[in-house]
């Protein structure tokens, strides 16, 4: 089932969708809906992930300003798909979804990584 932050996080995505409609002759299709809301889920959860490894590590340092840049280009995008694709440097949406899955598996595997290289 959707928690209440998830109904939330779907109403917003589809409250800036349906705004930027007005100033873009482009609709926005459930499908692109969902990829935004994957985009915004799974680079949060890059954020949250690299608050665990420790701060002047160069792999949290370098995926977190990644995510960080590509959850702020969404926000001033406005739910405007083609100029966040353009701003993420031309990829299409579900490439950028699939980089950000593939980087929370190399995050989790290093995260995994530094428990068993941490002295006891």
């Amino acid at each position: 089932g959707k928690t209440s932050t998830g109904l939330d996080m779907d109403h917003h995505i589809q409250e800036i969708c349906t705004t930027t409609r007005t100033f873009t002759t482009t609709t926005t299709s459930p499908t692109d809906l969902q990829l935004l809301k994957q985009f915004r889920i799974k680079n949060q959860k890059l954020v949250d992930l690299c608050s665990q490894i420790p701060p002047k590590t160069p792999k949290r340092i370098n995926v977190e300003t990644v995510a960080r840049y590509r959850l702020d280009i969404e926000k001033e995008c406005n739910g405007n798909i083609s100029q966040l694709e353009k701003q993420c440097g031309s990829v299409s949406l579900s490439e950028l979804v699939q980089q950000a899955e593939e980087e929370l598996i190399i995050v989790q595997k290093f995260m995994n990584d530094m428990k068993f290289d941490t002295p006891k």
